[in-house]
C-alpha cells in the first residue's frame, strides 16, 4: 500500500508536467505551440524520471500483490493475465495516440490511474478482511479443540 502512495502522486505530477511543458498537439505534428512552462531539457528529464519511478513502483506493487493474494500454483497464471491486460491497453494506446492530442491522453491516463488505485484499495481491503476472518476462524477452532480436550 505505501508503494501505491508513492506511485500515484509521482504519476499525477508527471502527467501534469507533460501538460504544462509540451504543446497540446506535440504528439500529432511538429509545432511551436505555446506551453505553460518554457521548454527545458531539465524539465523533460524530470518528467521522464517521475514516470520511470512511478512505473517501477506500480510494477513492483502489482507483482507483490499478485504473489501475496494468490497461492503459488495460480500466481503465474494471474501474473500472465495481468500482463495480458497491460499489453492490451498499451496496444489500444498506440491506436488512439495518433488521433487524440497529448493533453487528452494525459487526462485518460490520470483517470485510469485513479480508477486503478481505487480498485486496488478496495481489493486489498477485501483481501485483508478475508485474512482476518480466516485467522479468527482458525483461532476459534483451536480454542474449541483445546476446550474439547480438557473436558473428559
Amino acid at each position: 500500500m505505501p508503494t501505491m502512495l508513492i506511485a500515484l502522486p509521482l504519476y499525477l505530477l508527471a502527467f501534469l508536467g507533460v501538460c504544462l511543458a509540451f504543446p497540446k498537439n506535440a504528439n500529432l505534428k511538429p509545432t511551436n505551440g505555446a506551453t505553460y512552462l518554457s521548454p527545458s531539457l531539465s524539465i523533460w528529464l524530470i518528467i521522464g524520471m517521475l514516470i520511470c519511478i512511478g512505473d517501477s513502483c506500480w510494477n513492483t506493487l502489482r507483482t507483490a500483490v499478485l504473489t501475496k493474494m494468490y497461492d503459488r500454483e495460480s500466481s503465474s497464471q494471474i501474473f500472465a493475465l495481468s500482463k495480458f491486460f497491460q499489453s492490451t491497453t498499451t496496444c489500444a494506446s498506440f491506436f488512439y495516440s495518433s488521433i487524440l492530442d497529448l493533453h487528452t491522453q494525459m487526462i485518460i491516463l490520470a483517470v485510469s490511474l485513479i480508477a486503478a488505485s481505487i480498485c486496488f484499495t478496495i481489493a486489498w481491503k477485501i483481501h485483508l478482511r478475508e485474512i482476518e476472518i480466516a485467522a479468527s476462524a482458525k483461532h476459534t477452532t483451536s480454542i474449541s479443540i483445546v476446550c474439547g480436550n480438557n473436558n473428559p
